[in-house]
């Protein structure tokens, strides 16, 4: 084959401008066909038409050659022949935190549903809010505490005064309580206790016991009514809540009623709200702790869809 030399204006072909029937490429119609590599074309469009899980289609060239724009185009075009795929989204597992549930849904009901549980946290928290800061619940709540501190009382009451009986006093000391008998109105130093007679001092030992027998009884009662208390605290909140969120996801489960998988994650959130919330002693309306009790609650753990 023969070489020569070019010369510098043979190294350019100048087009004129003035040829175009155009301003820009922006005004001509798209081509409906991708000009060379029909080689590539016939490879992507056999790809494509494998339906099968564990294939997938790597595009390998140079920069500027629109391969990008022919496989857009080619799954287009194959999509719009095809059924238009389900929407899955990923909620929160209450059983198993670290291993996400998957709904399977219509498709555009995923996206419905992310936006249904955004309004549902928001409308939530102003609800739950407003609920423990009404006035019937704080004295429902003082009402239970109360109730214990009755409890309470009226037991060192009857304590004190079988005591009393006795000839004895119930002294309450930093590490617990103590008894001592009396003499006129005043405590007996041990100095004079150990005066008495023998007989006598036995008698006012056994009285002591007895009575501290009684104080046992009682000291094992309050672990017992602190329960009760705490318990019935819990059915208090698990109690307002209900009444605070339970409507709002009644409406979602009325909405959503065709689709069982999407109402039985509703019903597992709503229970772990009341879980949750049962277990507050007490919820702060404008605290810190209230706040982020909330946050936490609504957000982290009851997880928002993600499509």
């Amino acid at each position: 084959m023969e070489h020569k030399e070019l010369r510098t204006e043979e190294l350019y072909h100048r087009c004129d401008p003035e040829s175009f029937s155009f301003e820009t490429t922006a005004d001509l119609e798209t081509l409906d066909h991708f000009v060379g590599q029909p080689r590539a074309v016939e490879s992507l469009q056999f790809g494509i038409d494998i339906a099968q899980e564990g294939y997938n289609i790597f595009a390998l060239g140079r920069e500027g050659t629109g391969k990008h724009h022919l496989a857009e185009k080619l799954l287009k075009s194959r999509a719009e022949s095809r059924e238009t795929p389900s929407d899955f989204c990923y909620v929160n597992n209450f059983e198993e935190s670290h291993k996400p549930r998957i709904l399977k849904m219509p498709a555009g009901k995923g996206k419905q549903l992310s936006q249904d549980m955004d309004k549902l946290v928001e409308e939530a928290r102003n609800a739950l809010k407003a609920a423990f800061e009404n006035e019937e619940y704080q004295n429902r709540l003082r009402g239970v505490t109360h109730e214990f501190q009755e409890h309470q009382q009226q037991a060192f009451e009857e304590l004190q005064k079988k005591t009393e009986e006795k000839g004895l006093t119930l002294m309450r000391l930093p590490t617990g309580f103590a008894f001592a008998p009396m003499k006129e109105g005043q405590v007996l130093p041990p100095e004079e206790f150990n005066k008495l007679p023998e007989e006598e001092r036995k008698e006012l030992e056994e009285k002591v016991q007895e009575v501290q027998k009684e104080a046992q009884k009682i000291m094992q009662k309050i672990p017992i009514w602190e329960r009760e208390t705490r318990e019935k605290v819990k059915e208090l909140n698990r109690e307002i809540s209900s009444l605070a969120v339970g409507p709002l996801l009644e409406e979602l489960k009325k909405k959503y009623q065709d689709l069982q998988a999407v109402v039985e994650y509703l019903e597992k959130v709503e229970k772990d709200i009341l879980d949750q919330l049962a277990q507050k002693k007490t919820l702060t309306p404008g605290s810190a702790e209230y706040k982020i009790a909330m946050d936490q609650l609504l957000r982290e753990k009851l997880g928002e869809p993600q499509k």
